[in-house]
């Protein structure tokens, strides 16, 4: 669907570790593990909207390798 609307898609699936560290259980995020997500979220986002709103950008975005540790 995303694809068909030219919509981003995050994968958080395939990015985040798959690491007791970050959850409860096996589905939900931990206070560690909502950290990684806003951390990866915000590495996703950040090019797209620097692009989509270059007028209103105000410094680059971090490298997204300095915000979300692959485990």
């Amino acid at each position: 669907i995303a694809e068909r609307f030219g919509a981003p898609v995050i994968d958080l699936a395939n990015q985040m570790p798959r690491d007791s560290r970050y959850y409860y259980d096996l589905a939900h995020h931990n206070n560690d593990g909502a950290k990684l997500v806003a951390k990866i979220v915000f590495a996703e986002l950040c090019p797209i909207l620097a692009r989509s709103f270059e007028a209103l950008a105000t410094s680059a975005c971090p490298v997204a390798d300095t915000l979300a540790p692959r485990e």
